[in-house]
């Protein structure tokens, strides 16, 4: 089935720009939007575009193409401040235009000021858009001074054809021969309003996916030419709710200034702005997302700032040794253009950084609140060059470490009282004086973590980290000093971080075994449960469109019943449900059923060593957390009564469950790990039994609380983009005995 669709939508215009610029489009209504931006060269251009072909979104989510425009008007008001020309600039002064791109390769211009119909309101007609050529004049009479050999003419714009259409935002002083920085950040505002279309109505396809339990991942840097409002639409249409994570980039979201003079297309020449933070183009844009979330399903947001940066100054660096050439260089990623990474030492670069974060929080909890923000420090690391700059498929020689910026040298000097040795490779010798400096890196990586950590707990927020495993644990790619000097263990483990998220794309997409490990890492090496650790599952790029195949992780993963206990008497409650928890298996238990009544009352006893967190999954499969710490050392057997209150308009559990606490239980079920125990015998014994059959709306289940897809609508097919996602199956049927059931 179809739905009629309206073209040119305010919303579905986007923004383009040169390498110096910065804009973003973001909605304020369905009638108004402002464009808003740095002008940093002389030639700097800004497109504010409309395209006829969707190639962002999913497939199943893009308008089909208008074949004919000729009844199409669109009409708005427009306002501008700062160093931006406006659409109605004299024509001698190169007056914006409006860009007509065709599928056979013509581009054809129409200036914007020849809609003008009075008080800055423009009316585009796409039956009367026409270009003004001078042509040579036929009539032209040398010997006549009053005669012309040229004359303008109006040539219209064909109606059919029509692929791309771009306003043209440019500085009062554009000049398009011109490619040099002009040594200064110039912000703009372009304000639409009043903002209306007649006509142009094509159709598309009225389906909305099922909310599922997947959360999306989004980067500035790879949205940052697309409103935020379409952003969050297309994400709901693809299931996806509650919770996004952004990662705001490497390049685009703080301000920065080129070198007066200098080439404005090599990015060599920019550097941050110290003084200034996040640029306006970003800050109106997150403002944007934030005030859109609530009203697409989203709640909560995850801030991820990581040390990347294309443009910090050089004495914030990280640095390596390079053998080859005897000197000091700074490390860089594979990306392109390869990225920086912030010394974790360098108190300089630690104000900046702390200044990123501020700005970033506070827009993010005056929409949000500060209980639905999160600050995320991503992929924390002491940076060794694997590869060369730019290009992953390289092997760097010798793999250097990048601990030699002037800041950590002096501190190492100041702390362990000598100088640093130079390691020219990763692989160094592990002497007791080695392996204390790359232990005190660790230290120092941890204590820039924490110091992360108080920029958010000083705005009330949850903290945590990004944890990338393959390049800090991974034995047979990470030499053993830059684990000790990447894994801060101390210092992310339980509770110094509110929850953990893991990533391992490296090995997920390699089929390396060691992936498996990631399910039980933050249990094991940190002590988090699965209600408090996130898994990212994977990217949406072009390259990884692959068929989806998710394989399970183990083909049994079982609750089997465990005789023996005894029985709570000082109650008359409806039901005892009890757990052994041990610290090899998923510890965490998620209760849904169409089984229970409005009114009983469920006892859950983690009888084992270990804790147990508690979930109750509502009918959309969202997660509501009720309890992690039962069982806090010293272990002491704990219960938690629940109770249920019966279904609700959009959840399972009504008020979800009331719960408290007791000290007293029977032992009724354990849970069994396949890989650990081989035991997977079911015992019968006599008792009242209810079965939990995993369908639609019933089960349980043992795993993450959230896993992310990067990027979730630039995919294709079934809305998220999994390439051999391995996860530990859903147990399919489980047999709970209730003793004393009334």
């Amino acid at each position: 089935m179809s739905l009629t669709y309206q073209v040119f939508a305010l919303h579905d215009w986007q923004v383009n720009f040169n390498a110096a610029a910065i804009a973003s489009a973001n909605s304020i209504s369905d009638q108004s939007l402002k464009i808003c931006g740095s002008f940093r060269a002389y030639n700097d251009y800004i497109g504010f575009i409309w395209k006829n072909t969707d190639t962002k979104n999913h497939a199943m989510f893009r308008h089909e193409k208008v074949t004919d425009f000729a009844d199409i008007i669109i009409d708005f008001d427009v306002s501008f401040t700062g160093a931006v020309k406006p659409f109605d600039a004299a024509i001698e002064d190169k007056a914006p235009a409006l860009a007509v791109y065709y599928s056979d390769g013509t581009i054809l211009t129409h200036l914007l000021r020849d809609s003008l119909t009075g008080n800055n309101h423009y009316h585009i007609d796409f039956s009367n858009l026409f270009e003004r050529r001078m042509v040579e004049n036929p009539d032209y009479d040398p010997s006549d001074p009053e005669s012309q050999p040229y004359v303008l003419q109006l040539f219209p714009l064909p109606t059919t054809g029509i692929e791309t259409v771009v306003m043209a935002i440019v500085p009062t002083y554009y000049d398009y021969t011109n490619v040099t920085c002009t040594g200064r950040f110039d912000e703009f505002t372009v304000f639409f309003s009043n903002y209306t279309v007649t006509g142009g109505f094509t159709t598309i396809d009225d389906y909305e996916r099922e909310t599922h339990f997947f959360r999306v991942a989004e980067g500035y840097d790879d949205e940052c030419f697309r409103n935020p409002r379409n952003l969050l639409m297309f994400n709901r249409k693809l299931g996806y709710r509650d919770v996004i994570n952004l990662y705001i980039g490497a390049s685009h979201y703080y301000e920065k200034v080129g070198i007066a003079g200098a080439d404005s297309e090599d990015y060599n020449n920019f550097k941050v702005v110290e003084s200034k933070g996040l640029c306006l183009a970003f800050s109106e844009w997150l403002k944007c997302l934030c005030y859109y979330m609530p009203q697409y399903g989203f709640n909560r947001l995850i801030v991820s700032i990581s040390m990347e940066n294309l443009h910090i100054p050089e004495k914030w660096q990280q640095l390596f040794y390079d053998k080859e050439s005897a000197c000091y260089k700074a490390g860089r990623t594979g990306w392109e253009p390869p990225t920086f990474f912030f010394s974790p030492t360098n108190q300089e670069a630690r104000i900046y950084y702390q200044r990123i974060c501020e700005e970033s929080l506070d827009i993010a909890i005056s929409y949000l609140g500060s209980q639905n923000v999160t600050l995320q420090l991503g992929e924390p690391w002491w940076w060794w060059q694997e590869f060369m700059p730019g290009d992953v498929s390289i092997p760097y020689p010798n793999r250097p470490p990048c601990f030699y910026d002037q800041a950590t040298v002096a501190l190492h000097l100041s702390e362990l009282g000598r100088e640093i040795p130079v390691f020219d490779t990763s692989s160094f010798e592990l002497t007791s004086k080695n392996i204390e400096t790359a232990n005190w890196l660790g230290m120092k990586l941890g204590d820039f973590s924490d110091f992360v950590r108080r920029i958010a707990k000083d705005k009330n927020v949850k903290y945590t980290i990004l944890f990338f495993p393959p390049s800090v644990l991974d034995s047979k790619r990470v030499p053993k000093g830059m684990m000790y000097a990447n894994f801060a263990r101390q210092y992310w483990k339980f509770p110094n971080l509110d929850f953990i998220q893991i990533e391992d794309y490296d090995w997920l997409m390699t089929e390396n075994k060691s992936h498996l490990s990631v399910f039980k890492f933050a249990l094991k090496q940190l002590n988090y449960q699965f209600v408090k650790a996130n898994y990212f599952a994977g990217f949406a790029w072009a390259e990884y469109q692959e068929p989806i195949e998710v394989k399970p992780y183990k083909k049994e993963t079982t609750i089997s019943m465990v005789p023996g206990g005894v029985s709570i008497s000082a109650t008359n409650e409806a039901a005892y449900f009890n757990v052994v928890s041990d610290q090899s298996i998923y510890n965490e238990l998620q209760i849904r059923s169409e089984t229970f009544s409005s009114g009983d009352v469920i006892y859950i006893k983690n009888s084992g060593t270990a804790y147990l967190a508690i979930s109750a999954v509502n009918s959309t499969w969202g997660f509501t957390y009720l309890s992690g710490g039962m069982n806090m050392a010293p272990y002491q057997p704990y219960i938690m009564k629940c109770v249920y209150n019966g279904w609700g308009a959009d959840t399972m559990w009504s008020n979800y469950l009331v719960s408290d606490y007791g000290s007293d239980g029977s032992v009724a079920a354990k849970v069994i790990d396949p890989e650990d125990n081989n035991d997977k015998s079911r015992p019968a014994y006599e008792g009242q039994w209810k079965k939990i059959e995993r369908a639609a709306n019933k089960g349980i289940t043992l795993g993450f609380s959230d896993v992310f897809i990067w990027a979730g609508t630039q995919i294709r097919r079934d809305g998220y983009s999994l390439r051999k996602f391995m996860v530990p199956e859903i147990v399919n049927d489980i047999d709970i005995r209730f003793i004393n059931k009334k």
